[in-house]
């Protein structure tokens, strides 16, 4: 991937190396055997002195000595070495010609709790974390990957330095939580990805399921558009050509051609009104053993109760469950005077206090503090309308929107991340909003944009990025 990457292109004998997460060091080894191939093994020795490597890990250390003596006969200078953490430590070395690496795969949310402190502070620093909420709320999908990659090109690349990192491919497919990375820019330094590689789905880390790709570039260059987009269909790669979705920093959209790009933006507009904007299911924050039960509960009154929509929707509306809403209609929940009124609801949600009370992520805990530790999110007048044009937002392959009115006269609710909707107020607005919803453009961006079967397949976010919304710019105009 390095060789197509281009980056070993011209006069490379001359040009130094860094790996700033070396691991056991596969990068610079193949670096070294390539190198003595194409000069023979009388100058490696020289070459050598031109490799850095950082690694955190000791053990990892030791074992990158052992491998590169026993693969190339000399051992790698002591002096090139630097065991340290590279994101919290200051770059130790010369800047470099190209940066190579694969750097560890976590999400911020992933991390040790002490760490965190610090990352926040860095995902600021280098411009990674344009809402800063998302650090905040505890739900953040940023990959720690992403600023080990905008570090090391901002701290440790000379100018016009090249570079060829793996990834996950969230980095460009992901909405909203890489929105930062996609700005190309770090501490002022522009790059460019010119070249990305999606592996399809091949299994060569060993049983990792994050989805991954190979990008390369080069640094203090503007990023421009198209980026050529290989995919790996097997056995060979076929050159597809990549743009954002909507801002510039959007997540990429994939076409075959720059034409085939073309008839997609140029189409007409899907508009709706405002109040028309795709939500997201119930949220419990984590405490669905308390809200939702197997079947309608007798201890419950039926005021509070409403259908939930099953993970296969069409198989949910004959076997669903339910689930406790303690809110008005406003979406505010509940006073406590008001739930005392029905014993029932408030001495079963006494009972469970301990655990709503210990529910993580800012936005809940902000309800919390204020009292209302039986609050939900993702609850507003818009889970309340009687009709919803609802579809799977996660983990599905197709976009099929399908109605649904109430059941026996019980408003049906989305089930948290697993479901988006559009609420309507009538039949006749819920029919209009499908028949649009199910236009072939939506369908068509959404398959070009390469995230069937995953987590972020038709958040509302992104199917709100391919709506007008009135006075909001069209995305196909």
């Amino acid at each position: 991937m390095i060789a197509q990457s281009q980056v070993l292109s011209g006069d490379w004998s001359r040009k130094t190396f860094l790996d700033p997460t070396g691991g056991d060091g596969v990068f610079l080894i193949a670096l070294a055997r390539e190198y003595e191939e194409l000069h023979g093994s009388g100058k490696l020795t020289q070459f050598v002195h031109q490799l850095f490597y950082v690694e955190v890990d000791t053990a990892l250390v030791s074992r990158f000595k052992e491998r590169f003596r026993a693969s190339l006969g000399i051992e790698f200078p002591q002096s090139n070495i630097a065991n340290m953490d590279f994101l919290l430590g200051a770059f130790p070395f010369e800047k470099v010609d190209v940066i190579v690496g694969n750097p560890p795969w976590m999400n911020f949310t992933d991390l040790p709790a002490d760490y965190k402190e610090s990352m926040k502070r860095l995902f600021d620093r280098y411009g990674m974390n344009p809402d800063r909420r998302r650090l905040l709320l505890g739900s953040s999908r940023v990959d720690i990957s992403a600023l080990v990659i905008v570090k090391a090109l901002a701290d440790a690349a000379k100018e016009s330095c090249e570079y060829c990192f793996y990834a996950p491919l969230s980095l460009f497919l992901g909405d909203g939580a890489h929105d930062g990375f996609r700005r190309y820019t770090s501490l002022g330094r522009p790059f460019r990805v010119s070249q990305i590689w999606d592996f399809n789905g091949l299994d060569i880390f060993g049983g990792v399921s994050t989805r991954y790709c190979a990008f390369a570039g080069t640094v203090d260059k503007k990023q421009q558009y198209p980026i050529r987009y290989h995919i790996l269909e097997d056995p060979k790669w076929v050159e597809y050509t990549a743009f954002p979705l909507k801002e510039s920093n959007s997540q990429l959209r994939i076409h075959r051609t720059i034409e085939e790009y073309q008839r997609h933006h140029d189409s007409p507009p899907i508009r709706l009104l405002p109040a028309q904007r795709p939500r997201q299911g119930v949220n419990t924050c984590g405490a669905n053993s308390v809200y939702i039960f197997e079947d309608m509960p007798q201890h419950i009154p039926p005021a509070f109760l409403y259908p939930l929509v099953g993970g296969n929707r069409k198989a949910g509306r004959t076997s669903h469950r339910y689930i406790l809403i303690p809110h008005h209609a406003n979406g505010k929940p509940l006073h406590q005077s008001e739930l005392e009124k029905y014993p029932a609801v408030w001495e079963y949600l006494l009972s469970r206090k301990k655990e709503l009370s210990n529910r993580k992520g800012v936005l809940i805990q902000s309800w919390i503090r204020k009292g209302y530790w039986w609050a939900l999110l993702g609850v507003g007048p818009y889970s309340f309308a009687p009709y919803k044009v609802l579809w799977k937002a996660l983990g599905a392959k197709t976009f099929e929107p399908e109605i649904y009115s109430c059941l026996d006269g019980r408003i049906w609710q989305g089930n948290q991340a697993l479901h988006a909707f559009i609420p309507c107020w009538n039949p006749e607005e819920a029919q209009e909003v499908r028949q649009k919803m199910r236009s072939p453009q939506i369908a068509d961006c959404l398959a070009s944009l390469r995230m069937e079967g995953s987590r972020n397949w038709a958040q509302p976010g992104k199917i709100s990025k391919l709506i007008s919304f009135e006075e909001e710019p069209a995305f196909f105009s």
